[in-house]
């Protein structure tokens, strides 16, 4: 077997959406679709090449960019984007990454996708429970204490948040991590 053939049928044996970059903000789709993409992006599975590929998936406007540096500097290894999530039309959540790198020369990013597991779901709502609701009390300080916090305390207190935000996100890799190595089990 050829290793382009090889490639191929890893990437579809895997159900990964693989698309090669044409142009600054061209992709074409290298590879049939997976079912997964076909239902959640059908505006995107019916083109054979995609312009502005953010236009359909807003999350990949920030990766996208990190990945056009990645290319530009001829790095080697990939790219990673922090996690995301969809819901099909079923209303299942679907955690997805996306990754840049380059193969032979040319530039490609894939999207990956796993289902979320109830305990994902619920780590991720319990968590995002209590940052929605540290935010609120910075954006909706009591009376009391709206007269006494300087702009320097607000700082200081977003810059918490953001460190507490930092620590949640890693804890929710670490427990979708810990999830996928036991569905795989």
């Amino acid at each position: 077997m050829k290793g382009q053939e090889l490639t191929q049928q890893f990437f579809e044996a895997m159900e990964l959406a693989v698309f090669r970059r044409t142009d600054r903000e061209k992709f074409e789709v290298v590879m049939p679709l997976p079912g997964w993409f076909k239902k959640l992006y059908p505006e995107i599975a019916e083109k054979n090449e995609v312009d502005r590929f953010s236009r359909y998936v807003s999350f990949l406007t920030n990766f996208l960019s990190d990945a056009e540096t990645f290319w530009k500097a001829e790095r080697k290894g990939r790219l990673k984007s922090y996690e995301w999530v969809e819901r099909d039309a079923k209303g299942r959540e679907l955690i997805l990454n996306a990754v840049a790198f380059v193969l032979a020369g040319e530039n490609y990013f894939l999207i990956e996708c796993g289902f979320a597991s109830r305990k994902d779901r619920k780590v991720r709502s319990d968590k995002s429970k209590g940052i929605k609701a540290g935010i609120r009390s910075l954006a909706e300080p009591s009376a009391e204490t709206a007269d006494k916090r300087t702009e320097d305390d607000l700082l200081e207190a977003l810059r918490n948040e953001n460190e507490l935000l930092k620590q949640v996100i890693l804890e929710y890799e670490e427990e979708c991590q810990k999830c996928r190595e036991k569905e795989g089990e």
